[in-house]
């Protein structure tokens, strides 16, 4: 089992300066039920000095218990997928897409959606079920933080692409995968 790396870059790397107050007002509202981060891309791309405007959002809460906390904000949401508990946030020309931390098996065949889902609370699942190393990096917005189960900010560091299990596993779960990499 992977261990917890807390890791804090203040030096190297300056996610927080590209937080924008909109998105920053969103994690003090999230702080009520759960914790917000940043996963994916954006995460790796900025400790290579790239931002981007695609910033994907993770957390344990639902579709329905955010619904719940941005409810009378001005923040809007839409719902992408019930099933996936997806959706988007966005505020004026923000927009974020967010996804409830998850356990997921595919079917053999390789297609890009999973035969079964299980919403968890807990971020290292969620972890698990991402693909490359470099990919499943959280930044924790309020505390400016990165959680990094599978070493991935050495191996972006390093401009290495690694599956966090097997490739061949990575690859037959979501042959999509392989266009990403």
């Amino acid at each position: 089992m992977a261990k917890r790396k807390l890791i804090s870059l203040r030096k190297g790397a300056k996610m927080k300066d590209h937080i924008t107050p909109n998105l920053l007002k969103l994690a003090r509202l999230f702080k009520k039920k759960g914790e917000l981060y940043i996963v994916g891309g954006y995460v790796r791309n900025s400790l290579l000095g790239i931002y981007e405007t695609d910033i994907d959002l993770a957390s344990r809460l639902t579709n329905e218990e955010i619904k719940e906390i941005l409810f009378g904000t001005k923040y809007e949401v839409k719902e992408n997928s019930k099933k996936l508990g997806t959706l988007t946030i966005s505020l004026g020309e923000e927009k974020w897409q967010h996804s409830t931390f998850r356990k997921e098996e595919y079917p053999e065949s390789g297609v890009h959606f999973p035969s079964s889902v299980e919403f968890v609370n807990d971020i290292q699942e969620d972890a698990k079920r991402r693909d490359f190393t470099a990919n499943c990096i959280y930044y924790n917005i309020l505390k400016d933080q990165f959680v990094d189960y599978y070493g991935g900010i050495q191996d972006t560091q390093k401009r290495i692409i690694k599956a966090i299990k097997t490739t061949d596993s990575v690859l037959a779960n979501d042959g999509l995968r392989i266009l990403r990499m």
